[in-house]
């Protein structure tokens, strides 16, 4: 009976964010970037590194915030402190230049 409690209590904080991350990824696919960053930037700071990783983008291309390319290698990094393969899931092109 506890697994099935814990089962659902970690339904029930996962979903919300991931309901979160998708309604970012949805407005930043029609560019409406003030809402993917509102969306994002919440999860981010809480650790998640899907988050973390598209900031990281944003930041780079200037997509909705100003270029900044320390911010981006700094959320590139804290993803890839958690395990996210940033390098593959960001094209190569993007993150030239970067030290």
């Amino acid at each position: 009976m506890k697994r099935i409690a814990t089962a659902a209590l970690i339904i029930l904080f996962t979903l919300p964010a991931w309901a979160d991350f998708q309604d970012g990824w949805n407005a930043y696919e029609r560019g409406d970037y003030a809402t993917a960053l509102q969306e994002w930037q919440p999860l981010a700071d809480q650790g998640d590194a899907s988050a973390q990783n598209n900031l990281g983008f944003m930041y780079y291309k200037g997509t909705g915030v100003p270029q900044d390319y320390v911010l981006a290698h700094m959320w590139w990094n804290l993803a890839a402190a958690q395990g996210a393969d940033c390098l593959t899931s960001t094209p190569m092109e993007h993150i030239s230049g970067i030290t």
